[in-house]
């Protein structure tokens, strides 16, 4: 570790995001990715937890549950949670039981499981963001890279890690395609299987990963599932509600679960929307959905997805589509949709900046390059909504902490604020 690094980290100890501001301007390409992966950390040591967050709810689990949980009990809940058993397991996804098991009963350290799991997500959200970037790209459009590029990073950022299981999930499972279809490199294979080992939902939501990786690049077959997705029911929801039910005591509890989850949003979408920012407004109604399926469309319908992708292009993409496609066919589990609308968005996304900086985008002057760069506009202006919404999300959950001093929160975490509480504070009337 050289004397720039040292300093770099000394910094981010008294300003988070001055040292990392520093450190990015000077630092290698792995240097970077590390700062990175440090403050994501440390946001995570001081996050803000509002009471009755994913993220309160699952910390207290830790001092609730595991801190006193003995080792013959954690090994029971354990092999319960592989069987799809309820066995008394606070917990029901391996990782999260596991990892509250290890910083709660083993270190005896419940204070420091943001910790790990802000590490954990960071490794594979900054993981996945530079399989991504490309050091020299070959962009014609610089705004298809950095605005795009912009949204991705966003679309499910580091707001991400309150909710510690399902959004963690993604990036192993999106880090663990993108990397072994570049490198072909068999433990990456065997990652893009552990995504079910975050959240439950996996076995479902990354089952267009898996039928990609077993079946090919099937480009006709997949364009017909994606558009016939939006006009047909290609799943019979009694049907599917009946099997999932019967799979097992979890299953039954998600599925119930995800029902409850529809009726409490069908009851509040109003409630919800009435005196809301324009952007939230937006996103309740899923125009970040139609945004995402129009640029699916366009990258089909310009001979994209049939001419100009390379083989890790079309492999992202074609997981991105299939996910788009199980996402409306489910629309009657909100919680599965809304979340795998999710998966499929950042899966087109990482195919449309991979195609747009290797310079493979149409021309104004080549055949259709006119009309589709105007698209591409439009898509992007309709995702700027999402740029707003996850700037006031993280508002909500990064404490004043990252800017100065973030330990003075890890010996008083009383004090802690959020952005958002304390520009209330201070400009309040």
């Amino acid at each position: 570790m050289n004397s720039k690094t040292v300093y770099t980290l000394y910094l981010m100890l008294i300003s988070p995001v001055i040292g990392l501001y520093f450190g990015l301007k000077n630092s290698s390409r792995s240097a970077k990715r590390t700062l990175f992966i440090i403050f994501i950390t440390i946001y995570g040591t001081v996050i803000y937890l509002p009471p009755g967050s994913d993220g309160a709810v699952h910390e207290a689990a830790v001092y609730q549950h595991y801190v006193d949980l003995g080792f013959d009990q954690f090994i029971y809940e354990t092999v319960g949670i592989l069987v799809f058993e309820k066995r008394g397991a606070y917990q029901e996804d391996l990782y999260i039981h596991v990892l509250s098991y290890f910083v709660g009963g083993v270190l005896g350290m419940p204070q420091l499981f943001f910790t790990f799991v802000s590490f954990i997500y960071a490794y594979f959200f900054v993981g996945s963001i530079f399989r991504i970037i490309d050091l020299n790209p070959a962009f014609k459009y610089k705004y298809a890279f950095y605005g795009f590029l912009t949204v991705f990073v966003l679309y499910k950022g580091i707001e991400g890690i309150n909710t510690v299981r399902t959004w963690t999930g993604l990036w192993v499972l999106f880090y663990a395609c993108i990397s072994y279809y570049q490198t072909r490199k068999v433990k990456y294979l065997i990652l893009m299987f552990a995504a079910p080992l975050c959240h439950f939902g996996y076995f479902i939501m990354a089952l267009p990963a898996w039928f990609v990786l077993v079946f090919g690049v099937r480009k006709y077959l997949y364009t017909v599932i994606f558009i016939m997705s939006f006009f047909l029911n290609l799943i019979n929801p009694e049907t599917a509600k009946t099997e999932l039910e019967g799979t097992n005591e979890i299953g039954e509890a998600t599925v119930q679960g995800y029902y409850v989850e529809e009726q409490q949003s069908i009851n509040t979408k109003i409630e919800l929307t009435q005196g809301a920012s324009w952007y939230k407004q937006l996103y309740k109604i899923g125009f970040q959905n139609y945004a995402i399926g129009f640029l699916a469309i366009m990258m089909i319908v310009g001979g994209y997805y049939y001419n100009k992708m390379n083989d890790v292009e079309a492999r992202i993409f074609s997981i991105g589509i299939l996910t788009k496609a199980l996402s409306s066919s489910t629309w009657f589990l909100f919680a599965l949709s809304n979340r795998s609308a999710v998966v499929a968005a950042v899966f087109v996304l990482g195919a449309f900046i991979l195609v747009a900086q290797r310079g493979a985008l149409k021309t104004k002057y080549e055949n259709g390059g006119k009309f589709e760069n105007i698209a591409f506009h439009l898509a992007f202006l309709a995702l700027v909504p999402i740029i707003f919404l996850k700037f006031a999300e993280m508002a909500e959950l990064a404490s004043v902490f990252l800017f100065s001093t973030p330990f003075v929160e890890w010996v008083m975490s009383d004090v802690n604020i959020s952005i958002k509480n304390a520009y209330k504070l201070i400009f309040r009337d």
